[in-house]
């Protein structure tokens, strides 16, 4: 059993967001800096990784702003201010000072996903669970692969959703959280993208279940997710990488959380809470325990692949043929 096995949960014990009642969305992410001491090791480390990835995407700049955020931010700790409130005046700032993201960032981080998950072994229908906005499936229809027709699922839309009308480009909107809205073996692929550490650990564990209904005997499951080793050696080492595994658990946790909401900087965000982190052994453990072990494991460690990059961990697993 996986249970209780190098996992933290950081936030309130409530549903994988979405229009049911009283689950939190939105800002409510903010709230993990919340219980942060001003001189938490936690918030070192998280600065010291969004200031060099700001750097390198946004220019000095960016890496201003992001050292004038954090020092307002902890001063905002340190009096018991209005954090909602200064994550809005931060994204003013960013707004004026030029730095918006541009559609060519977004298009290249999906490009890179796709590379570092397969991409010429994406074929027949592809399922992308936690796709709102469609975007990995609309960059598979344009880009010549061998995928008949991609599927957006997820339990909020997009306004509006991005759908075709049944052709290559789909969206399905999932009503209950721990369900796939789609026919039993009816995918090839099933795609979780970051999506994971926003379900708690038991609904996390009913899709698994759920990917593993849907995909067709033979079928490919692929996960991209924030996660730690302390065991693996990264394919990106680096000393940022050291100083948050020299963090106890929690921290690490909490670490992985705070570089996720920390998007709330620069763009209004609707991310789903609570965060629910395993490790990257433990993501091992758990495909194993639904039938599916995993075929390909790739540690990244610390990568700066994007502006706020937490540790990334990345599994394949494929349906049986035949299942037990």
């Amino acid at each position: 059993m996986t249970e209780g096995r190098d996992r933290v949960a950081v936030g309130p014990s409530v549903a994988h967001a979405g229009p049911a009642p009283g689950v939190l969305i939105g800002n409510e992410a903010v709230k993990v800096f919340a219980n942060l001491h001003p001189g938490s090791p936690v918030l070192d480390v998280v600065e010291r990784s969004l200031s060099i990835s700001y750097e390198i995407y946004l220019g000095p700049t960016g890496r201003s702003f992001l050292t004038e955020s954090f020092a307002g931010l902890r001063d905002v700790l340190a009096r018991g201010g209005d954090l909602e409130a200064f994550f809005a005046g931060r994204r003013a700032a960013f707004a004026g000072a030029g730095l918006q993201k541009s559609v060519r960032y977004k298009l290249s981080s999906l490009r890179r996903t796709l590379r570092l998950i397969g991409e010429r072994e994406l074929a027949g229908v592809v399922v992308d669970v936690g796709a709102n906005d469609n975007s990995l499936g609309r960059l598979l229809a344009d880009g010549g692969y061998g995928v008949q027709r991609t599927i957006g699922v997820d339990i909020r839309p997009a306004s509006p959703p991005v759908d075709d009308g049944g052709g290559k480009v789909s969206f399905v909107l999932q009503q209950d959280e721990r369900e796939l809205p789609l026919p039993s073996a009816s995918a090839d692929v099933v795609i979780m993208r970051y999506c994971l550490h926003h379900m708690t650990f038991d609904v996390q564990l009913d899709i698994l279940a759920e990917a593993k209904r849907v995909l067709r005997p033979g079928g490919r499951l692929v996960i991209v997710e924030d996660t730690v080793s302390r065991v693996e050696i990264p394919y990106a080492s680096n000393t940022v990488h050291d100083e948050l595994l020299a963090l106890d658990d929690t921290a690490v946790a909490t670490a992985l959380a705070c570089l996720d909401a920390s998007s709330c900087l620069v763009e209004e965000e609707s991310m789903p809470f609570p965060f629910s982190f395993r490790s990257f052994e433990e993501w091992r453990h758990v495909l194993a325990d639904t039938g599916m072990p995993t075929t390909r494991t790739q540690y990244w460690g610390l990568p700066f692949f994007s502006l706020y990059q937490a540790p990334l961990g990345i599994f394949e697993a494929r349906r049986p043929q035949r299942d037990r």
